[in-house]
């Protein structure tokens, strides 16, 4: 019964930043609209679908790991999750869709042309289907392991487009945040590192 709640509880934070999080996009996007550029749309745009492909990992953590694994999952899932509606604000606000016809491509063709066997780009740090299924049939120590390995890397490849906007985007609200995120996901890949290496776990290789 105590854990049921615990993921009520979980739940219901979650609804309830992705909520702050599209009010507070919104007022943001209509005071910056104008000035979105292509490195800004591009950036939210992509990084929408890399925070939501975070959510989907954090969903495949078992409800049985260790305190210290859920607590790092859910502050990612929070934060991402406002995040999120932020993004969705600026784009919204400025007449653009959520999904890039052509994802990468505002970091520059060495990016875009890396893709997968469908022919999308694709993003720093992704997962692939095989590794998110993998993640789902394991359990006890070995699924924190994976999620930690697959959740440093994803945010590897966050801190790095995060990086590229901060240098090349236009609008302060979108490089603002992006700093943001860049401090954040650092934070969160040493903590993840250290529980990793508690669990006789290293990460992951990240071109």
């Amino acid at each position: 019964m105590r854990q049921r709640w615990a993921l009520c509880i979980v739940a219901l934070t979650a609804g309830v930043s992705m909520i702050v999080g599209v009010m507070i996009g919104n007022a943001s996007a209509d005071d910056a609209a104008p000035a979105l550029s292509g490195v800004d749309v591009g950036f939210a745009q992509d990084m929408l679908a890399h925070h939501q492909q975070a959510i989907t990992i954090v969903g495949q953590l078992s409800p049985q790991a260790a305190p210290e694994v859920r607590a790092v999952a859910d502050q990612i899932s929070g934060t991402q999750l406002a995040e999120t509606g932020q993004m969705r604000g600026w784009l919204q606000a400025a007449g653009e869709p959520e999904q890039s016809p052509t994802p990468m491509a505002w970091m520059g063709s060495e990016h875009a042309q890396h893709s997968d066997h469908t022919g999308s780009a694709m993003m720093p740090g992704m997962a692939d289907d095989a590794e998110l299924t993998a993640l789902h049939e394991t359990t006890g120590v070995a699924n924190e392991i994976r999620f930690l390995q697959l959740m440093i890397r994803h945010h590897q490849g966050g801190i790095s487009m995060a990086q590229y906007v901060r240098q090349h985007g236009h609008n302060s609200s979108v490089t603002a945040t992006a700093t943001q995120m860049q401090d954040e996901q650092s934070n969160e890949v040493d903590l993840m590192v250290t529980l990793l290496t508690a669990r006789g776990g290293a990460p992951l290789p990240f071109a």
